[in-house]
């Protein structure tokens, strides 16, 4: 077999087992890491959202810090006016000058004034005192007993909108309190900062709308849709998502600027990303399961490059050299690792000294089988030449008992050249074809018996093909003999009557052989004496089969006589098997 070079099919990337394997323990080695990375990942998560809502917080504050600044300043104002009204003659007209030089030191307050318990207006920074028809609105206003904050039509002050502050006076001698007023339009003005993506609203415990940067009709449109104004206010500052008036998505922000009596709602859209599921935020939660995808990807492959790539092709060289005996001293894996490659090595040098070891076999076998061919080429030639001396003694008998003995023995003879013969010439040495042995042996009898003085005799043969070992050819053929020689010898007729030999191999199946051997005879009434009597040819032909291991049937009607051996047919002998067994005599 001459070397040569095969490569296997390009085999595409396969999940093999071995690949699913590694990709469970590699998940179950970093399920650990995963499991940390995702904690952190959300603790991460929650930290940034409340940094979130801390800076939503702080935003507002300072989207709000020139409201609550000038709330502050207002609210200074009055209460310093509260203070000094018991030193102010409110009963001078001169006291509404007092009033005017505080209102115009102001850069909020556009009005002033002192109101007494009545609800009477004593000083006013324009002079302004009750008009009669708002007697009822004013005494409701000087009911007042803590600071308030409101938003609403100054009567005093030709009617202008007016963002409101009232202050308490407890003085003794001065009772009532002191109203400033700041112009809507400004305190809106200050909720409008820089941020033009905020929305600012101050509002009172009471979920009143004290200032807005768009006080119009549609002013609530920004105020959360799910909850009202007076459930928000809280002690702390705090944020939260939800949706407006409008159905939008917002982010709202509440925080008191003034104690428990003013706050600030803070409203505008989310930012960008900002709780994306799929953002850069978030990317720290899918990252243990990226880390296990790059890792199965990479091992899949490492392992399909590096292992099973190699294996597959070592797997088709050994199919090959199954299938074909294929030379595989040049094949080579490619850039497979030392330990692969060690093994095909080991598969290359394997294959080289088991066709070295077919070939020397091969070899010995064809040597075996010339020399076998040979001993049974030589034996037949040796039986042949002892037929011959046979044939020689026959012609030099003087007596016709001794030439008929000497004869039977040439038969016998004859019967285990026609085997040697069989042998030598068979393509197989270890089974033999039973119908050709047994053809020969009957053609040689056939001559011999007519050289005796006997009738003319016409001899029937049918033998199915059969191949028979060595060791069951040697007791059949001299049973075969042993028959044909009595059949020969005893076979008659009635008068006028041809005799007749009918020698049959039946293939009965399942390994089951039958030899049936029937002549006919000289009728009980004509005959002189009973043929087939005991004798030697009988008592062979029971040895040769219980060598057989067969069973010998044998019976004689009025003119027919019938002898039946049935045996089971035995496999080709092994190479331990013992020689042929040795012929007992009787």
């Amino acid at each position: 077999m001459s070397p040569r070079k095969t490569r296997p099919p390009v085999a595409a990337l396969s999940v093999s087992r071995l690949t699913v394997r590694l990709i469970i323990v590699l998940s179950l080695a970093i399920l650990p890491l995963g499991l940390v990375s995702t904690y952190q990942s959300w603790q991460m998560l929650k930290e940034s959202s409340a940094l979130s809502k801390a800076s939503l917080l702080d935003r507002t504050y300072r989207a709000a810090e020139r409201e609550r600044a000038m709330v502050e300043h207002s609210l200074g104002v009055a209460v310093g006016l509260a203070e000094t009204v018991s030193a102010i003659d409110t009963d001078n007209p001169d006291c509404d000058a007092t009033f005017a030089r505080l209102a115009e030191a102001s850069r909020y307050i556009s009005f002033a004034a002192y109101l007494d318990q009545s609800g009477g207006i004593q000083c006013a920074s324009n002079g302004a005192r009750n008009p009669d028809a708002d007697s009822e609105a004013f005494r409701e206003l000087a009911a007042r007993t803590e600071w308030s904050f409101f938003t609403g039509p100054n009567v005093a002050n030709e009617g202008q909108t007016m963002f409101s502050i009232t202050v308490p006076v407890t003085a003794p001698d001065a009772r009532g309190l002191v109203w400033v007023a700041i112009p809507f339009e400004d305190a809106n003005r200050l909720l409008a900062g820089p941020d033009d993506n905020v929305d600012l609203v101050l509002f009172d415990p009471d979920g009143n709308i004290l200032a807005t940067e768009d006080f119009s009709e549609n002013r609530r449109d920004v105020l959360p849709g799910d909850q009202v104004l007076a459930s928000l206010p809280a002690a702390g500052g705090y944020a939260f998502r939800g949706h407006n008036h409008l159905g939008e998505e917002r982010d709202f922000a509440v925080a008191p600027i003034l104690g428990a009596q003013l706050y600030v709602l803070g409203s505008w859209p989310p930012l960008p990303g900002r709780t994306a599921l799929f953002s850069w935020r978030t990317i720290g939660l899918y990252f243990p399961a990226m880390i296990w995808v790059i890792c199965v990807l990479v091992a899949a492959i490492g392992l399909h490059r590096l292992v099973i790539r190699h294996i597959n092709r070592l797997r088709y060289w050994m199919r090959l050299y199954t299938d074909q005996r294929a030379g595989f001293e040049n094949a080579q894996l490619e850039d497979a690792p030392e330990e692969l490659e060690a093994v095909a090595q080991t598969f290359r040098d394997m294959t080289e000294r088991i066709a070295i070891q077919e070939n020397q076999r091969e070899e010995d076998l064809q040597e075996k089988t010339v020399l076998l061919r040979e001993v049974h080429h030589r034996v037949k030639n040796n039986l042949q030449v002892i037929s011959s001396i046979m044939n020689m003694q026959v012609r030099n008998a003087r007596s016709e008992e001794a030439k008929h003995l000497i004869r039977r023995l040439q038969d016998r003879v004859m019967a285990l050249a026609s085997i040697h013969r069989r042998l030598y010439m068979s393509q197989k040495l270890s089974m033999i074809q039973a119908d050709e042995l047994l053809a020969d042996i009957v053609g040689n009898l056939v001559v011999i018996g007519s050289g005796d003085e006997q009738a003319a005799i016409k001899v029937s043969t049918h033998f199915d093909p059969v191949p028979i070992a060595p060791e069951q050819s040697m007791p059949l053929s001299l049973i075969l003999t042993e028959a044909a020689t009595n059949a020969v010898k005893y076979c008659g007729a009635a008068e006028g009557e041809t005799c007749w030999i009918d020698i049959a191999l039946s293939d009965l199946g399942q390994g089951r052989v039958c030899l049936s051997v029937v002549n006919s005879v000289v009728p009980a009434a004509e005959a002189d004496e009973q043929p087939h009597q005991a004798g030697l040819g009988l008592g062979l032909i029971e040895t040769f089969v219980t060598q057989l291991e067969g069973t010998l049937e044998h019976r004689q009607n009025d003119d027919i006589y019938a002898l039946h051996v049935t045996f089971t047919l035995s496999g080709p002998p092994d190479d331990n098997d013992e020689d042929e067994a040795e012929l007992v005599p009787v």
